[in-house]
């Protein structure tokens, strides 16, 4: 468009902001959803040894949504989360999440063997706010 000026509609841009923070969240929601499915959050049944409640870590998953294009966030909250994911080499029992593992979110991150996952749970969910894109 020669000469031309583009004009950027703020109800637009704030329809396509809300399309981008609202898949970033919901890709997040997918990779804790994934990794539970997949089982390799430890469970920690052993877990009352160290004075902690058995399954807590497993099930202290929490999604923070996106506030802004840095993206969501996946914590899990357990008083020992971060002790546990740091010592892939801690033998962690798989008498009920069979793939239990350390550093569990790997698998996900550039190189890991899901790395693909997140890109194309993004693309999909972003699809699926009406906002299209190839």
């Amino acid at each position: 468009m020669s000469g031309g000026t583009f004009k950027w509609y703020p109800a637009a841009r704030a329809q396509l902001e809300r399309a981008f923070l609202g898949a970033l969240t919901q890709t997040a929601d997918d990779i804790a959803k994934d990794a539970e499915r997949r089982e390799v959050v430890p469970h920690a049944e052993g877990a009352k040894k160290q004075g902690h409640t058995a399954g807590r870590l497993a099930s202290s998953v929490e999604v923070m949504p996106a506030k802004d294009a840095k993206g969501a966030r996946i914590q899990w909250g357990a008083p020992f989360a971060a002790r546990a994911y740091f010592h892939p080499e801690w033998e962690f029992s798989q008498n009920v999440h069979g793939a239990a593992k350390g550093r569990w979110m790997d698998d996900y991150m550039d190189g890991g063997e899901l790395s693909g996952y997140a890109r194309d749970r993004y693309r999909a969910n972003l699809g699926g706010t009406g906002v299209l894109f190839r």
